[in-house]
């Protein structure tokens, strides 16, 4: 799935750090590999061309793909995982109604000695 482009930005400029990143992975395990972007993108049915734009960080795809260049150069999908990703903090929301908050316990009066009766 390719990404469009912001106005003003060059088909030459990586897409974001972490499609640029993802490529040089990809790029180096596939020389290390001894593989032609040809041969790669014959295992994987990926264009020579989208290789080269995978590789270059010129173009995102999907999760799909990511797993068929996985499973073909023999990466752990952990290894492709973008690190700047961090989970979220999540504080789930109470349900019901929002209790009222308790008031301060009411001063008793203290009790006034009994009058003696005179009788």
């Amino acid at each position: 799935m390719a990404k469009k482009r912001a106005a003003g930005q060059s088909d030459h400029e990586p897409v974001s750090e972490a499609a640029r990143a993802f490529g040089e992975k990809i790029r180096a395990r596939r020389e290390s590999l001894g593989l032609t972007k040809y041969a790669l993108s014959k295992r994987t049915g990926i264009s020579a061309q989208g290789v080269l734009l995978l590789e270059s960080g010129r173009r995102e795809t999907s999760w799909e793909r990511v797993q068929l260049l996985a499973m073909v150069l023999g990466i752990p999908l952990e290894e492709l995982r973008d690190p700047s990703l961090h989970l979220l903090d999540y504080t789930p929301i109470p349900k019901g109604r929002p209790k009222k908050p308790e008031a301060p316990p009411a001063e008793v009066p203290a009790k006034k000695p009994a009058k003696k009766r005179d009788g």
